[in-house]
């Protein structure tokens, strides 16, 4: 992955890619989606963590990047 999005630290090994990804799905939500939407809703699946529900992303919306 050629991204700049996730740290360095991430491409270590795929412990240390899950640990950095779950990061920046807290961290940096719309960014997160908007770049990365199949991995967003796999995390979001994994952590069983909607942000609608949350209401971090304007609840009108059925997805936070819609």
């Amino acid at each position: 992955m050629s991204s700049q999005y996730f740290r360095d630290y991430g491409m270590t090994n795929l412990q240390e890619f899950f640990s950095v990804a779950v990061e920046n799905y807290f961290e940096t939500p719309s960014s997160f989606h908007k770049d990365f939407p199949k991995l967003f809703y796999i995390i979001q699946r994994m952590l069983n963590f909607d942000y609608e529900i949350a209401c971090v992303f304007d609840p009108s919306r059925k997805t936070p990047g819609s």
